[in-house]
């Protein structure tokens, strides 16, 4: 029996930002699973249960920081703990202290690289290790 994929969902307005990402995680071996918006990434959240999300901070609707806040704040406790990479094009400190108030798991800044990208959901999967 093959061993579990490790679950992504990716919360990207932009459908090139997103395609790249989907490009370099399906690549490396993740199931990946996408949403345009916060909106929708949170119910998918509740659904897929995935071990780590990518988000954007500025998205329609839900932004990245008001994702990481309603996931905080979830019933479901599995949920609760899934870790929560937020990447922006801001370089903005407010953003970047905001996103670690909120319970950010990591904070990445466009562009982002594969490299990068990798390297920030290796460091939260411990943190993703009890989730099913």
């Amino acid at each position: 029996m093959a061993a579990e994929k490790l679950r992504l969902l990716i919360a990207e307005d932009s459908s090139i930002v997103r395609s790249l990402y989907v490009a370099c995680l399906e690549n490396a071996g993740f199931e990946v699973h996408q949403s345009t918006d916060g909106k929708r990434a949170l119910a998918m959240a509740a659904v897929l249960k995935p071990h780590v999300i990518l988000a954007d901070i500025t998205m329609p609707g839900i932004d990245g920081i008001t994702l990481i806040q309603r996931i905080r704040a979830h019933t479901d406790e599995v949920v609760k703990k899934i870790p929560v990479i937020l990447v922006t094009a801001s370089e903005d400190s407010n953003s970047r202290q905001l996103a670690a108030q909120a319970g950010a798991a990591e904070f990445l800044n466009k562009p982002v690289t594969a490299a990068q990208l990798l390297s920030a959901i290796q460091k939260v999967l411990p943190a993703a290790a009890g989730l099913k």
